[in-house]
């Protein structure tokens, strides 16, 4: 008895991708970088994607929680208490920091 063969699924076609999955380079165009700099972060393990008939894809759900991670760590590096600058606060505007005004001890 001969065993039927099962067709292979249809390649997607560009532009043809399930909503759910972002491309390398609709991920790229969100992020304003090139889709080389993506490959890089899903080489270093930054975010996760599947390949599905020959393409790399990205969940929208991985991409969010790398956006939300880039989001927290840019908070957080430009918090006054990791740069270590404390405002000087003049009578006109309290607690605004400008070029030159701030210093590096509590005032």
């Amino acid at each position: 008895m001969r065993k039927k063969k099962l067709a292979a699924a249809p390649a997607a076609a560009p532009g043809n991708v399930d909503p759910e999955f972002l491309t390398l380079n609709e991920a790229a165009e969100r992020l304003r970088c090139s889709s080389k700099t993506i490959r890089r972060r899903i080489k270093d393990g930054l975010i996760r994607a599947t390949r599905e008939g020959g393409r790399r894809l990205i969940a929208i759900e991985d991409f969010y929680v790398y956006t939300e991670r880039l989001r927290r760590s840019a908070k957080r590096a430009l918090s006054p208490s990791r740069t270590g600058l404390v405002c000087a606060i003049s009578e006109d505007k309290r607690g605004q920091c400008e070029p030159g005004v701030a210093k590096s001890t509590p005032v």
